[in-house]
């Protein structure tokens, strides 16, 4: 029995042996480092992970990559990167010369001598002209709908008056110059 109780010790005392140098050797690991690299690496741990994006906001981790060529963010294998082939069609001009289609939405180009005030060109790629009050001291027509905040100030009554903008669909926006699609937007 005696042997028994002093086997049975014998391992008590191991384990707590055991026990004491796990701890000493968590204790002196961690005591080693400043609390500043304790903070950083604290910070670092929280951290998401993935959300990088390029000089052009696409998300690397998504594997989305900037497309030169159709001026957008996207997955190669999803929708290869390489130049649209526009059908090759011609539009007859007033003038009676021809005109084709050009990239990267394939819209015929314009004719020559062609009215090219701003509610036609906003017509011609694909809107309409539209009144909207506007608030805005400097809010010109056909503003930038692109750009973010392109009507919005702080309203001053006083400056209430209607503008001429470019409606141009769910999808699409005015950048100033003509309709583009909202994702080939930088």
């Amino acid at each position: 029995m005696d042997k028994e109780k002093g086997g049975i010790l014998a391992i008590i005392i191991s384990i707590l042996v055991a026990l004491l140098v796990l701890g000493a050797g968590v204790y002196f690991a961690y005591r080693g480092r400043s609390p500043s690299s304790r903070v950083e690496n604290t910070r670092a741990s929280t951290q998401l992970i993935g959300g990088d994006t390029d000089e052009h906001g696409c998300l690397i981790a998504a594997g989305y990559s900037w497309c030169e060529v159709k001026q957008k963010c996207l997955r190669i294998w999803e929708e290869p990167c390489q130049a649209v082939a526009c059908p090759q069609e011609a539009k007859i001009c007033p003038d009676g010369s021809a005109v084709g289609r050009i990239g990267p939405d394939c819209e015929f180009a314009p004719c020559p001598n062609q009215n090219t005030t701003k509610e036609n060109v906003c017509i011609v790629s694909g809107g309409k002209v539209v009144i909207q009050s506007c608030y805005c001291s400097g809010t010109q027509d056909f503003y930038n709908s692109c750009a973010i905040g392109g009507c919005t100030c702080t309203p001053d009554p006083q400056f209430k008056r209607d503008i001429k903008v470019c409606d141009c669909g769910g999808s699409k926006c005015w950048d100033g110059a003509k309709c583009v699609f909202l994702q080939n937007i930088r």
